[in-house]
């Protein structure tokens, strides 16, 4: 999954994390960088495919976009509890998300704005979305409209998004 998913340092950035590929599924990865020794090797449940990841502020959760059922969602795994939450889970394709560095968001690119509207012509394709984990409460960010808006970045201070669009 090289091409899709780099992986994510954690925020001391004495570990990392990734999607390997073993036995026809995927497992998360994480390792110690001073010593290169695994730290932990697991599967994520039912989500049998995963990739994007990024590392939660406080270090505790690793987010990241899954397949279940051939449907696109957005999950996190507790490295404390062990547990795999999904945080999304509706017809949408939701993927790559990333925490904003006071831990309160993820945002991550989504086709709900076009597939809600109906129109798929007159809104972004592939638009942004935030979720607010303290709420669990899920908006759209109405950007470049028509356009495909990837890749985004919360700001140092959590309050802009930044993000590569076409």
């Amino acid at each position: 999954n090289f091409l899709e998913s780099a992986g994510a340092w954690s925020p001391d950035s004495k570990k990392f994390a990734f999607s390997i590929f073993s036995k026809g599924r995927n497992k998360l990865l994480v390792i110690d960088i001073a010593n290169g020794r695994t730290i932990l090797n697991t599967g994520m449940e039912s989500v049998e495919q995963f990739g994007n990841l990024t590392w939660s502020p406080n270090g505790k959760d690793i987010a990241f976009s899954g397949m279940v059922e051939g449907q696109s969602d957005i999950f996190s795994y507790n490295l404390d509890t062990k547990k795999v939450t999904q945080i999304t889970n509706d017809e949408y394709s939701d993927y790559a998300p990333s925490y904003s560095p006071d831990g309160k968001k993820l945002v991550f690119p989504s086709d709900r704005a076009a597939v809600q509207s109906g129109n798929f012509a007159a809104v972004n394709p592939i638009n942004l979305s935030i979720y607010d984990l303290e709420t669990k409460t899920l908006s759209n960010v109405p950007v470049f409209v028509g356009a495909n808006n990837l890749n985004a970045q919360f700001s140092a201070n959590s309050q802009n998004i930044y993000f590569l669009s076409n």
